[in-house]
């Protein structure tokens, strides 16, 4: 699967490269008589399908001219506001904003965590909010899709374990790690329910391409109250769609430790306003801590459609993702006086733990052990987002996502390093010979070694969710109605401990050691130890939602906005119980555990945005939430 799509891609880019002229933009047949700039806008908004925000009280009084004809939505609302002395921009999310001549355009639209998801004015929003448009994505050339948000307020970003793996922390939400308050989106959907399991977070599952137009975080707020109800953060990523223009990009990636990658996207009309879009990456060979084989291997490969509407928009989206990375765990130093130091024989910038010895084992259970896998992915995620007015007060909204797939780790667990000397005396006895096990070489006592492990964590899940909502525009308030219904399972396989005895320099490579009375501290499969510990699980849960939000422009400049949520939560499961065999190895029992876990809770929100001036303003906000919970299970039946 992996070589069709850097065929894919490369097809869809050189595609574009053939296109040597833009396409006609898409032309549609405007009616819409002079008078009240509002009206005309209104109007236009209806006949153009697009999202159009302006305060009410700035355009009241102003004449349009309105416009007749067949044009581009482009050139009929510019006709519209010909010689109004307003001025339109075009936000990375589609929408437009008016805005006077004679001062600044009004700041970002945000969609993410607003009831309807109709958008809203950044300044206006009365919560933390954060965008990264293409070109900051671009600029940031972050690590991964975690290290998007090492620039984010708030946010505490732990990203150096490579693409999977990392540690998101949330300020005023302590946790020891993963990233239990943390909630992808894409497209505004919730990739997984449940913000983090054990060895899975949202992160996990999304690659950052060239597919991204643009990341809206929100600390809090409404946010609690909308979609997953998540209290700490929600990163919603939305992607290009197509436009009148035909638009292509290419790039290729090149390292000085073997590693290519190469990004392509393009997009374009398909028909009267139809749009689409295509685009990924596709990656092969090693890591920044060289392991000496091909460890970053796969691709991601996304496509959507838009259609646009008189009165509304449907945007329908899927994404492949295969893909294995190497797990980046910590590697020996030194630390003198605060100053960190490289271990002797072990590189800071380069050096790995493993090596392709270590590629493919076989565990004393008879698991497979995959290094070359690392900590990977495999995953399938769709979904739409519908958007529709049904009458001039009275609108519609619904989203919708579906993600099948496996997340797995193959992961090698390192223990401090010690000499060969003290760490026979750790097993009882005085050191009697070490052996490099893959050139028969002897080693002396005094050669350091670390005790790894071979650890694997494999989970198959399934997400789905659906979220629909109506809002009612009566004058300067919005209520919106709505239901969350979400669906999630995850079957889980883990085998830890296996240890095996490395030497402590870059790429060590797997010892044996007798002690001087002959005792085999490593067995004759040049393992320390088989299981430590098994766990075998399967779960499923639903969260069933109710929530309504209302927004009120109480004045030009104050904002008032509310909300309410009630969440039923249910999960069940069964866990395989745990025995040991005659050697003190971890086997699985013949036995099961169920689990089970049914809540109920509410959350409420409120807050208020009052502007100074068109750039500044001040917001305050309060909330009693539901918490994020894990989904392990938590009572046994």
């Amino acid at each position: 699967m992996m070589r069709y799509f850097a065929a894919a891609i490369l097809a869809a880019t050189v595609g574009v490269v053939a296109i040597v002229a833009p396409a006609q933009a898409q032309n549609q047949r405007f009616q819409i008589a002079s008078g009240d700039l509002g009206q005309a806008l209104d109007a236009y908004v209806h006949q153009s399908g697009r999202q159009v925000i302006y305060r009410v009280d700035d355009v009241r009084g102003v004449h349009s001219p309105g416009v007749q004809g067949e044009m581009s939505a482009d050139d009929a609302l510019a006709a519209l506001l010909s010689g109004t002395g307003f001025s339109s921009r075009s936000d990375s999310s589609g929408a437009v904003a008016i805005f006077r001549n004679d001062t600044t355009p009004l700041s970002e639209i945000v969609v993410t965590a607003t009831a309807g998801g109709e958008g809203i004015e950044r300044q206006k929003a009365s919560f933390a909010t954060s965008t990264l448009s293409s070109a900051d994505i671009h600029q940031l050339a972050a690590l991964n899709t975690a290290g998007l948000l090492q620039g984010i307020p708030g946010v505490t970003v732990a990203s150096t374990g490579g693409e999977q793996g990392n540690n998101l922390f949330v300020r005023g939400f302590p946790s020891s790690g993963d990233a239990p308050y943390v909630t992808f989106q894409l497209a505004g959907s919730a990739v997984y329910d449940p913000p983090t399991v054990a060895w899975f977070g949202n992160a996990d599952v999304i690659r950052i391409d060239e597919m991204i137009d643009h990341v809206e975080t929100v600390r809090g707020g409404p946010a609690q109250v909308l979609s997953n109800g998540q209290v700490g953060l929600t990163v919603n990523i939305l992607p290009k769609t197509g436009t009148d223009v035909f638009h292509g990009v290419g790039e290729i990636g090149i390292t000085d430790y073997g590693k290519r990658r190469f990004d392509g996207q393009v997009s374009g009309p398909i028909g009267d306003n139809t749009f689409f879009s295509v685009g990924g990456f596709y990656q092969n060979g090693d890591n920044v801590r060289r392991l000496h084989f091909a460890s970053e291997v796969g691709g991601q490969l996304s496509a959507n459609i838009l259609r646009k509407f008189d009165r509304g928009s449907v945007l329908i989206w899927g994404r492949i993702l295969q893909e294995n990375n190497t797990w980046n765990l910590p590697i020996p130093i030194v630390v003198d006086n605060a100053a960190v130091q490289e271990f002797p024989g072990f590189d800071i910038h380069t050096g790995a733990i493993g090596s392709p010895e270590e590629r493919e084992l076989t565990l004393r259970s008879g698991d497979a052990f995959r290094f070359d896998q690392g900590r990977g992915t495999n995953i399938k995620n769709g979904g739409f987002n519908f958007h529709y007015e049904l009458n001039d007060s009275l609108s519609v909204q619904e989203k919708a996502s579906y993600l099948e797939g496996a997340v797995f780790t193959n992961a090698l667990f390192p223990n401090t390093p010690v000499s060969s000397s003290s760490f026979s005396i750790a097993h009882g006895g005085t050191f009697g010979s070490l052996t490099n096990v893959a050139t028969g070489a002897a080693l002396p006592a005094s050669t350091w070694v670390m005790q790894v492990g071979a650890w694997i964590a494999d989970k198959d899940v399934k997400n789905v969710n659906n979220d629909l909502s109506f809002t009612v525009h009566t004058g300067d308030n919005k209520l919106t109605l709505g239901y969350y219904f979400a669906a999630f399972s995850s079957r889980d396989y883990w085998n830890l401990g296996n240890n095996l005895l490395l030497q402590s320099v870059n790429n060590g490579p797997i010892l044996d050691l007798t002690l001087a009375d002959g005792t085999k501290v490593t067995g004759a499969d040049h393992f320390m130890s088989g299981s430590s510990f098994l766990r075998g699980e399967n779960y499923q849960g639903t969260d069933d939602a109710g929530f309504v939000s209302d927004e009120w422009q109480a004045t030009t400049q104050l904002r008032v906005d509310a909300g309410v949520r009630l969440q039923y939560h249910d999960i069940e499961g069964s866990f395989r119980n745990l025995s040991s065999n005659a050697a003190g190895d971890t086997v699985f029992a013949n036995t099961y555990t169920a689990q089970s876990a049914k809540t109920h809770k509410i959350a409420a929100t409120a807050g208020a945005d009052y502007e100074l001036t068109s750039e500044l303003g001040l917001w305050t906000a309060t909330a009693a939430a539901i918490f994020s919970r894990s989904s392990t299970p938590c009572k046994a039946a």
